[in-house]
C-alpha cells in the first residue's frame, strides 16, 4: 500500500466482503466453542475423569491467563506485521484450532485410562488456551485495519448476536449429546464437532481481503 488515500479506497471496496466473512467466522467459531464451553463444558467434563481440586484449579486458572497473558509478549511483533491476518490464519490453525480435534481424541483416551486422558486433555486445553492468546493480538488489530472506527460497533454488534444465538444453538445439542450418550462418547462427539465448526470458521477467516502496509520498525517497550 503506497499511501493513506489507496489504503482508505482498499478498504472501503472491501468492506461488505470483510464484514461477511468475519461474521461468519466469528458465529461459527462461537459456535463450535458452545461445545467445548470454557466455563460449563470443560469443567464439568474434567470433574468426571478425576476428583482432584487442583485439575479444576489448574483449568479455572488456564481460562483466567492464558488468553491475556501472551499478548503481553506478542504485542511487538504483531506490530511488525504488514498483514495482520498471518496470526490468525498462519499461525492460529496449529495453535489455537488444532488442539480441538486432538481433544475428541483425549476424551476417548478414557475408556483405556482416566488418568491419561486427564493429562493430556489439560495439556491440549493448554496449548488450545495460550494458543488463542498467542494471536489473540494479531486478529484483533486484523478487524481494527479493516473496519473503520465509525462502523467497529456496528460489526461487533451484529457478530455478538449472531455468536450468542448460535451459542444456544449449541449448548442445546451438547446437553442432548451428553445426556443420551455414556461417558467419555458424549464429550468425543461434542468435541468432534466442535473442532469442525472451528475449523470452518478458519476458512472464512482466511477470506479477508487486508491491504498490505509495510511492516512498523518501532519498538513498544513492556517496562513502566
Amino acid at each position: 500500500m503506497t499511501n493513506r488515500h489507496d489504503f482508505d479506497l482498499e478498504i472501503e471496496r472491501n468492506y461488505k466482503h470483510n464484514f461477511i466473512v468475519n461474521f461468519l467466522d466469528v458465529t461459527t467459531f462461537w459456535f463450535g466453542a458452545s461445545f467445548f464451553a470454557y466455563r460449563t463444558i470443560l469443567p464439568v467434563y474434567i470433574s468426571k475423569l478425576t476428583d482432584s481440586e487442583f485439575a479444576l484449579a489448574l483449568l479455572s486458572m488456564l481460562l483466567a491467563t492464558g488468553w491475556l497473558l501472551p499478548q503481553v509478549f506478542t504485542a511487538n511483533w504483531v506490530q511488525r506485521l504488514p498483514l495482520k491476518k498471518i496470526g490468525p490464519v498462519n499461525i492460529g490453525l496449529w495453535t489455537e484450532r488444532f488442539p480441538i480435534f486432538l481433544l475428541a481424541a483425549a476424551a476417548w483416551l478414557a475408556t483405556i485410562s482416566r488418568e491419561l486422558s486427564l493429562v493430556v486433555s489439560l495439556i491440549l486445553i493448554a496449548w488450545h488456551i495460550i494458543g488463542a492468546g498467542v494471536i489473540a493480538a494479531a486478529w484483533q488489530d486484523m478487524l481494527a485495519k479493516i473496519f473503520p472506527l465509525n462502523r467497529r460497533g456496528r460489526f461487533f454488534g451484529v457478530t455478538n448476536f449472531g455468536g450468542t444465538a448460535t451459542g444456544v444453538l449449541g449448548a442445546s445439542t451438547v446437553a442432548w449429546l451428553l445426556a443420551n450418550s455414556e461417558f467419555p462418547y458424549g464429550y468425543v462427539w461434542s468435541f468432534s464437532v466442535g473442532a469442525i465448526l472451528v475449523l470452518v470458521s478458519w476458512f472464512f477467516v482466511r477470506m479477508t481481503k487486508e491491504p498490505y502496509v509495510g511492516p512498523s520498525r518501532s519498538r513498544t517497550s513492556h517496562g513502566t
